[in-house]
């Protein structure tokens, strides 16, 4: 943590077979459907939307406003924090773009994903080629407020975070 509402997430990916591979990462942002449960006060929607690539903007009632930032090259999938009722039930939903969504795309190719980049369910899509016994590091920062990349970021201040940590950790074991 850089302070209690800015989270630095370093994220990192072995390939730990013979040959090269292609790791899929989706660092994930999610609402939990709360809206959707019918108490009074509760019905507001949040909204997750994608700024570009490899940022996600997120708006909530209680909870303001959110960014996530990854690493360029991420690609925006979004879709609701809803059941798939037809997958389920056999009955019509909510959401032309169910919680499953991102699972259907990346894994099948579907097209489950909202088109035009919102949602109450969104992720960063990365495609790591990682070589035979190989390793791959993604930054990932989720923050409060409106900030935008170069203000929150994952310049030198994200690693002077992470290794104040890791250093604060190594004291407290050692």
């Amino acid at each position: 943590k850089a302070d209690p509402t800015d989270l630095c997430m370093r994220i990192t990916v072995e390939n730990r077979g013979p040959d090269p591979a292609t790791l899929h990462v989706l660092p994930t942002l999610w609402f939990r459907n709360t809206w959707a449960w019918g108490l009074p006060g509760r019905d507001a929607v949040p909204r997750i939307s994608a700024d570009g690539d490899g940022t996600l903007l997120a708006e909530h009632a209680q909870l303001g406003s959110l960014v996530l930032i990854g690493e360029p090259g991420g690609t925006p999938l979004l879709c609701d924090n809803e059941s798939n009722a037809e997958r389920l039930w056999g009955a019509p939903g909510r959401s032309a773009y169910p919680k499953d969504g991102i699972n259907d795309h990346v894994v099948h190719s579907s097209p489950t994903v909202n088109p035009d980049r919102i949602g109450t369910k969104g992720a960063l899509w990365y495609r790591l080629d990682v070589p035979a016994g190989g390793t791959s590091v993604l930054r990932v920062r989720l923050s409060a407020g409106t900030a935008v990349a170069g203000e929150v970021g994952l310049n030198s201040t994200f690693d002077a975070v992470i290794d104040a940590r890791l250093a604060e950790a190594d004291a407290f074991y050692a």
